[in-house]
């Protein structure tokens, strides 16, 4: 029981560390380091994204470590894309010098916003797709 408890902590610590790396420069995090504002003010779905996909986040990396001697690599690039998903769909879409430089600010107002709810949705469903299948991968090495 020793072990479950040791990378349940540690699943959670990277969690925290996660939310901070991910709350700070989108500014859901209010600090002194980022002189600048939103300018697509953050609501509860953000929140409710940036919590969900950092526990999701430091949920698999604690499989990962508990199943580290095992070639689990194999769902790195769902996790990844989720990341990668949920950073967009968290972030202000003004504020992003990329996609601002691609697209242009009245297309990402117009197109993009409404769909950063769906991004943060498909980004919780591919962590929690590699989260299953490494429970799954652990469960079937068990037995």
């Amino acid at each position: 029981m020793g072990k479950k408890i040791k990378y349940s902590a540690l699943g959670l610590l990277f969690s925290i560390i996660i939310a901070i790396t991910i709350g700070t420069p989108t500014v859901l995090i209010a600090n002194p380091f980022i002189k600048y504002h939103r300018m697509v003010p953050a609501t509860w779905i953000d929140y409710f994204l940036w919590i969900t996909i950092s526990v999701a986040i430091g949920t698999y990396f604690s499989y990962f470590l508990y199943n580290r001697n095992k070639s689990m690599q194999k769902h790195d690039s769902k996790v990844f894309g989720g990341a990668l998903f949920g950073i967009l769909s968290i972030g202000c879409p003004i504020c992003n010098v990329l996609l601002v430089s691609i697209f242009g600010p009245t297309l990402l107002l117009a197109f993009f916003d409404p769909l950063r709810p769906a991004l943060g949705i498909a980004a919780i469903l591919l962590i929690g797709s590699a989260i299953h299948f490494m429970k799954s991968d652990i469960c079937r090495e068990c037995k």
